[in-house]
């Protein structure tokens, strides 16, 4: 808008705001406590979004078309901080907190809360009519996924066998899954190594417990692997297959452990996905898909492979808007575009964030590296303000991003950060800002207090309704056709090699499109998507 504004005054031409007041995700009550929040008059004389005009851009005046469709917003009080700080072991985990920390409190009141709804049947808003809630109605958004509350929600949500999706970005070698796919390609070219071996052993592929392994490992003489061997464990003929295939390209060794697993009980797709549950699925396909294409571009080599993958690494960005029936925590960037009846805010204490490495740009577009802000003059002072204002700004839309996920009910809430007598979160917080939102509403009197054990939640909007839990339609398993589960046959075509042919760049011969059997052709390849499109 500000672009359209100042392009149209250089051009002189008249110019007026599209009118997008018109919700149709939200309920009124979200749309009236944002309509607070960004209320202009409190942020006068500066403006909410913008730094420079136009000013209508700075309104907020929603328009509901759920006007019959009444929700709620909370706001919870902060999860206060326990008297005495507990001392944390020098060799703790990163991005874990103590229990008794307010983000691991939080994080486990966030999950109760979640259970309470799920099993008393909070009622949420389906095409008119009421139903209850499912876990995939509930969306928890962050702003950023260290500082210990991301990882304590999940641990918390599946501590209470609460679906969850798990993380929407995960770094493929924090994967356990990849780690253990990673372990058979370490292992066929390592058999001595025992570390490897005995993690495969506790892994899917092994299935052993700690006795189980310890009864085998602790009396051995020498290397693990033959003690292995003579234990003749139900893995011990996959891992003999592992070794045999130590020489295959990395996509025909992976694929091969999944997809048929000679010697295990179940392919290894069942048994991963078995142990770690559908999260494992995005980072073992890319893995498998690392694999292809290194073997388009490489030399099929398992330990060039291993090398790669370590080196590199990679982020697996896993898409969470499909329609899994599991609660959703993901961080305010990545939930934009989406939605859901019940949205918590978690991660609201804290202040917007600078721009710390003192380079600013001037209006004639040069760039100023101003250092330390104690060494300002009169230009850097400037810049550094009006870069602390776009940032403040942004932190604003990033919230407006947040509150407006919500199509039914809005929770806001938080846990206590600073100083111990300070008040727990930031002045530029976004739980500084709702929290006054909040107190003006009540001013009006139609916010009503609710007492919830020791502490005081204010609530805008009406209870919601329960519904019986026995309305939501089983999910009844379909049978599947036996062919799905019987191994496709092994096709084995001699293959010659030469030195000159190893990047396997070589490509088919190509088939005319117009040749004899076209029409069967074209209606094979339609039958294959359209079994792509409906198949689960």
């Amino acid at each position: 808008k500000q672009t359209f504004e100042s392009q149209s005054r250089i051009a002189d031409i008249a110019y007026e705001l599209p009118d997008l007041a018109m919700s149709f995700r939200s309920a009124p009550e979200v749309l009236s406590f944002v309509d607070t929040v960004f209320d202009t008059e409190v942020f006068a004389p500066d403006a909410p979004f913008t730094l420079t005009p136009p000013d209508a851009a700075n309104l907020m005046r929603h328009t509901p078309f759920r006007r019959n469709e009444p929700g709620s917003v909370e706001l919870w009080p902060l999860e206060p901080k326990s008297d005495v700080e507990p001392a944390e072991p020098w060799d703790a985990p990163k991005r874990m907190q103590t229990e008794i920390s307010p983000k691991a409190k939080l994080a486990n009141r966030i999950a109760d809360f979640i259970r309470r709804e799920l099993d008393t049947g909070a009622a949420v808003w389906d095409r008119k009519q009421k139903r209850p809630a499912r876990p995939g109605d509930f969306l928890i958004l962050v702003r950023g996924r260290t500082g210990g509350l991301f990882d304590g929600i999940l641990q918390a949500l599946k501590r209470r066998n609460i679906p969850v999706a798990g993380a929407d970005r995960i770094q493929l070698l924090d994967s356990l899954p990849v780690q253990d796919l990673l372990n058979l390609v370490r292992f066929a070219l390592c058999p001595e190594d025992d570390l490897t071996l005995a993690e495969i052993l506790k892994g899917p592929f092994g299935g052993l417990d700690d006795d189980q392994l310890f009864a085998i490992a602790n009396p051995r003489e020498g290397r693990l692997w033959p003690a292995v061997q003579a234990a003749r464990l139900p893995v011990t003929a996959f891992l003999e297959d592992v070794l045999v295939r130590r020489h295959h390209a990395p996509f025909e060794f992976l694929t091969h452990a999944l997809e048929r697993g000679h010697g295990l009980a179940r392919p290894g797709w069942e048994l991963i996905l078995s142990r770690f549950g559908g999260p494992a699925r995005e980072p073992v396909t890319a893995l498998i898909d690392r694999a292809a294409a290194f073997d388009a571009g490489e030399a099929p080599s398992l330990q060039m492979f291993l090398d790669a993958v370590e080196r590199r690494g990679g982020e697996v960005k896993r898409e969470l808007s499909g329609p899994q029936d599991e609660v959703r925590v993901m961080t305010v960037h990545g939930a934009k575009g989406l939605e859901a009846p019940i949205v918590i805010l978690p991660d609201s204490c804290a202040a917007h964030r600078s721009d710390r490495d003192g380079v600013f740009i001037t209006e004639d577009g040069a760039p100023i590296w101003a250092g330390s802000k104690s060494g300002d003059v009169d230009l850097t002072t400037k810049l550094r303000a009006i870069s602390e204002a776009r940032a403040l700004r942004e932190h604003r839309r990033l919230l407006y991003v947040a509150l407006t996920r919500a199509q039914d009910r809005l929770i806001v809430c938080g846990a206590f950060a600073g100083h111990p007598k300070s008040a727990g979160h930031a002045d530029t917080s976004w739980y500084t800002v709702c929290q006054s939102a909040m107190t003006r509403l009540a001013e009006t009197g139609r916010v009503e207090e609710i007492e919830d054990g020791e502490r005081t939640i204010r609530r805008f909007g009406a209870a919601p309704d329960r519904v019986n839990p026995a309305m939501i339609p089983s999910a009844h398993a379909t049978q599947l056709p036996a062919w799905l589960s019987t191994p496709a046959p092994v096709v084995t075509v001699n293959r010659v090699l030469s030195p000159s042919r190893l990047v396997q760049k070589s490509e088919p011969p190509v088939i005319s499109p117009f040749g004899p059997g076209r029409a069967e052709r074209l209606r094979r390849g339609s039958l294959i998507h359209l079994l792509f499109e409906v198949l689960p």
